[in-house]
Parts: structure tokens; sequence; C-alpha cells
């Protein structure tokens, strides 16, 4: 009986070192094993704030615009908006002679630029002088080269990028896209593609797009039968 009461005890005490091994193992398995803690947790959150603000940088764009353009562009920055809900158009209106007044050096710098009349060669040429000299010399500069979204009096009316931000390149699409133009439409301005056959006109002159006898349009009036 008494080595039965031995027997038994040390089945009990073997079992109690066998759980506390147990539980010391589970308690430190629970623990992030990094043999650099402080380097490589310090560097993780250093990667996670760089990637951070990189995104906030690309998802803003800055636009300095005619006031005149202020309803139609107004509407055309909430259904890009909507559309991109992610990036994030901030249009500062002005009067016309105020459009091509910039300072590079602000911060954030203005990414675009929306005039209300056509922006001539030496606008261009004084608008790349001011933003070759404000970067730094071993920055590549943007190459400014306007762009026409709308007509007014027969005459396109034209914006600028003035960064390499991506964004501003993307509005400048969805300005010149279908979306943009209908909405541009519905303010009064004639499109792009009507501005693109006056110029077409001046090339063709024995074109006339009103004939139907112009074989374009008769292949196109043959297409529309068909249908």
């Amino acid at each position: 009986m008494k080595a039965f009461s031995l027997l038994m005890i040390a089945l009990a005490l073997l079992a109690t070192i066998l759980l506390g091994a147990f539980a010391w193992l589970w308690y430190n398995n629970q623990k992030p094993i990094d043999p650099l803690p402080i380097a490589t947790y310090g560097t993780k959150v250093t990667a996670e704030n760089e990637t951070q603000q990189k995104n906030k940088v690309q998802t803003t764009i800055v636009i300095q615009a005619d006031s005149a353009l202020r309803p139609a562009l107004d509407e055309v920055s909430s259904r890009f908006s909507q559309r991109y809900p992610d990036l994030k158009p901030s249009i500062h209106y002005t009067d016309s002679r105020q459009v091509f007044a910039i300072n590079p050096q602000s911060q954030p710098p203005v990414d675009l630029i929306i005039s209300h009349q056509n922006i001539s060669p030496s606008q261009i040429a004084a608008l790349q002088a001011l933003i070759d000299r404000s970067n730094a010399p071993n920055q590549k500069a943007q190459t400014l080269s306007p762009f026409g979204f709308a007509i007014v009096s027969g005459q396109a009316i034209e914006g600028a990028v003035l960064t390499n931000n991506p964004i501003a390149t993307q509005f400048r699409n969805f300005l010149i896209s279908s979306s943009g133009q209908d909405i541009l439409a519905q303010h009064g301005f004639k499109g792009i593609d009507n501005y693109k056959n006056q110029v077409d006109d001046l090339f063709n002159p024995k074109m006339d797009i009103n004939s139907k006898s112009n074989t374009a349009l008769d292949v196109k009036s043959i297409l529309e039968d068909d249908k």
C-alpha cells in the first residue's frame, strides 16, 4: 500500500513538471521571434510611413483654372471624383490674367492649368523657363505642351500639365474623354471633335462634310441603312 502511494505521488509530481514545461513552451511560442526587433520594426514602420506619404502625394492634384470655366469644371471634377473616389482634385479659380501666374516653389505645386483661351507659344515658353529654373540640376523637368479641350468662337481653349504627377494626366484625359466632353457640351462648349473637323477642312478644301455626295458620308449612310 505504501509503495502504491509513493507511485501515485511520483506520477503526480511528474505530471506537474510536464504540465509546467508545456505551459512554459506555450507561453514562449506566443512571442514573435525576431533576432533584431528594434531595427526590423523600425524599418517596417518607416517603410509604411513612406508608402503612405507617397500615396498621399500621388492621389492629389492641384489645378489653377480660369473662373469663367467654374460651372463646367466643378461638374467635371465632381464626376471625376465619383469615378475615381481615391483621387482628390483641388481647383483654384482665378481671373484670366492670373491663370499663368504660378509659383513653382509652392507646396503642393500647381499640377495643371486650365485657360479659357488658347495658350500662346510665348506663354508656354515662359512657363517652361519658370519650371526649368525651379528644378534641381539633376531633376528632369516636365516638357510643357498645351492640349485643347473645347471650342469657343471657333478657337480651341487649352490647358497644360505642369508636373509629372500622373493624376494630372489622368484628369486631362478625363476632360477630353467622351464623359468630359458631354459635360462641357451641357455648359455650352463645343467639343474638340468639331475643332478637328474644322482643321481637316483646312487641309482638305475639296471635301464638303455637309454634302451627302461625299464618299465618307455615303458609306456612313449605307451603314446606317443596314441597321
